[in-house]
């Protein structure tokens, strides 16, 4: 009996210490769930706007400077331009983002008539297709999907910004309810049919917000002046800038699946590179969590920089089960009498 005793204590004192670790380790996780690890960006890219990465890891973006750029895609080391046709001198164009067909999203700036407009760029066929919602004013493509669906912000007559995604093979168009005083803009639609938008509030104050099954979820960064979000992957990781009160511009990241708003920061994480002025995620970001963005040098006129990193997101859920299973095996321990 007494060293029946002796190891049910035993047992007792080895479970008691493994649930204090597995409290540690969750705190510890729940502390920082998401964390970004930067990598070496192509040198190729410095001197650019890297906008956005396909699931095959083609990279596309903007080049030149404020009074004339034109599209870049970036494909195992070779850059290639990529202009929109037809336009007067002084005009511009830039891609935005790109699926793993080729198939890429951008828009252009018409020196002539001073507009711009959104457009689908085939790579493989080098051919531009230029489709406008019937309520559409100004239309613009956002980031676009591996099933072809684009999330596609328009403009109507008062200049109020609506959303809709284009199916590409079906050319048809499913529009979203506003969500906000003064226009919604869509940014991109994952694989799971989850939008993300960015709104303006009657005070003109903009906003994040995810569209799913129906219902709008707003984000914003805690105590931010300004949310932008502009990518969201199949596992819910989300991108963006937000702007702090000394008008400061950071990259965000935010792992909704693990986010909590009793929480002050949520599982919101800021991406602010070591002496840059400016850190812009746009929609650089895919479903192997590899993420692109650009930032802007310490000096006004020193110039973007490429960043490159791998979002690494920690899985409590992992470590409960892996402890849980540990007190279970303790308290199962085989009994000698």
């Amino acid at each position: 009996m007494r060293l029946r005793s002796e190891l049910q204590l035993t047992a007792l004192v080895r479970l008691v210490g493994a649930m204090s670790l597995l409290s540690v380790l969750l705190m510890a996780a729940a502390a920082d769930a998401t964390t970004l690890v930067f990598n070496s960006a192509p040198a190729a890219l410095d001197g650019k706007t890297v906008n956005g990465i396909s699931n095959n890891g083609v990279i596309v973006g903007a080049f030149g400077t404020l009074a004339r750029y034109d599209g870049y895609i970036y494909d195992n080391g070779t850059l290639t331009t990529v202009t929109f046709p037809g336009l007067p001198s002084g005009s511009s164009s830039q891609l935005l983002s790109i699926n793993s067909a080729g198939i890429a999203t951008g828009d252009y700036f018409n020196a002539s008539s001073e507009e711009t407009h959104g457009f689908i760029y085939h790579r493989n066929t080098n051919t531009f297709l230029t489709p406008v919602h019937s309520g559409a004013v100004f239309q613009a493509f956002n980031a676009i999907n591996d099933q072809g669906l684009v999330a596609a912000p328009y403009y109507d007559s008062n200049l109020i910004a609506h959303s809709a995604i284009y199916n590409i093979a079906t050319q048809t168009w499913t529009d979203l309810p506003d969500h906000g005083a003064f226009g919604t803009a869509v940014q991109a639609v994952n694989a799971n049919g989850d939008a993300i938008v960015n709104y303006l509030d009657s005070a003109g104050n903009l906003h994040g917000a995810v569209y799913r099954n129906g219902v709008y979820i707003d984000y914003d960064y805690p105590n931010a002046k300004s949310t932008s979000l502009s990518m969201i992957n199949s596992s819910g990781i989300i991108v963006g800038t937000w702007i702090d009160t000394n008008d400061a511009i950071h990259g965000l990241i935010l792992d909704e699946e693990l986010f909590s708003p009793s929480d002050s920061m949520g599982t919101f994480y800021s991406v602010d590179v070591p002496t840059a002025r400016a850190t812009i995620l746009n929609h650089g970001l895919n479903d192997a969590n590899q993420l692109v963005g650009y930032y802007a040098g310490a000096t006004p006129g020193s110039g973007f920089k490429a960043l490159s990193g791998t979002v690494v997101v920690a899985e409590p859920t992992s470590l409960l089960l892996t402890f849980l299973g540990l007190g279970g095996l303790l308290l199962c321990r085989p009994r000698r009498d």
